[in-house]
């Protein structure tokens, strides 16, 4: 086992993948999450404003615009994500390349900060699509659509 001087950890077991290469190839994994989940931004972006805002009621428009500004605080909060994840990767092929000069310990909170967050954004998403198949079905349902579909 190897032990980090400067905080006391210990780092990896010997023959196992030491702790910041471990750290830098979940930070890859959640750098394609957010990757996707961008493109999925834009999906649900077309979905309401191409196909749902047209279909649907005047009284379904408060819940669309609901729907729609939680949607665009969730994409400001992607690109927030994307950032912080940018620069912790960074600082972690400092710590491979072992040219880093801060704390480690500091970084191994910010990894669990940044951890923490993710997995409270990516609650956020799916509650969200949850919601946008709510309107989506209130849509549905509405008397227009379904003159819609009778055309």
């Amino acid at each position: 086992m190897t032990m980090d001087n400067s905080t006391g950890y210990n780092d990896s077991f010997k023959g196992e993948t030491p702790i910041w290469e471990k750290m830098y190839m979940r930070a890859e994994d959640w750098q394609q999450d957010l990757a996707f989940f961008k493109e999925e931004f834009g999906f649900l972006h077309n979905l309401i404003g191409g196909y749902i805002v047209w279909v649907g009621n005047e009284d379904d428009m408060p819940q669309i615009q609901t729907v729609v500004k939680r949607l665009n605080k969730l994409q400001d909060v992607q690109g927030d994500l994307n950032q912080k994840l940018t620069r912790q990767m960074v600082t972690l092929e400092e710590l491979l390349n072992k040219s880093y000069k801060g704390s480690q310990w500091q970084v191994k909170e910010e990894n669990a900060e940044l951890s923490k967050l993710l997995k409270d954004f990516t609650k956020d998403i799916r509650a969200l699509k949850k919601d946008i198949h709510t309107v989506t079905k209130i849509v549905t349902d509405s008397k227009k659509f379904k003159q819609l579909k009778k055309s």
